[in-house]
């Protein structure tokens, strides 16, 4: 785990991965896209809640989430990292879709957060 941080500490310092905003990270293919019979709001606070009580190299996580269109849109910040994870989560005819985007370089340390995404699809 020492290395893992550290080599993720020194890759930030050096501005080797820019910090993109939520607009920009969602034009990308999505890392993971999960399915649930839940609604979009329920999928969204519960997201919401279990990101809240993360806490990593970077600090404590800042979560937010806003309205988009039919779903929601939840974003994890972190005071020294920037935008760190976002996920939408969109309105199906089944119950809802969950896109979650992480940016490049971070892949390998967000694990929790994924799992996180999918305990939430299910009751």
């Amino acid at each position: 785990m020492e290395v893992k941080s550290l080599s993720l500490l020194i890759l930030l310092l050096t501005g080797c991965s820019s910090v993109p905003t939520p607009d920009e990270l969602s034009q990308t293919v999505p890392d993971t896209v999960n399915s649930s019979v839940k609604e979009p709001t329920i999928v969204a606070e519960c997201i919401v809640e279990k990101w809240e009580n993360y806490s990593n190299l970077f600090g404590n996580a800042i979560v937010t989430s806003r309205k988009l269109g039919e779903g929601v849109r939840v974003a994890m910040h972190t005071p020294s990292a920037g935008l760190y994870f976002l996920a939408d989560v969109e309105r199906t005819e089944q119950g809802s879709k969950t896109k979650t985007w992480t940016r490049e370089g971070l892949r390998s340390y967000v694990q929790d957060e994924f799992d996180a995404v999918v305990n939430c699809q299910s009751f």
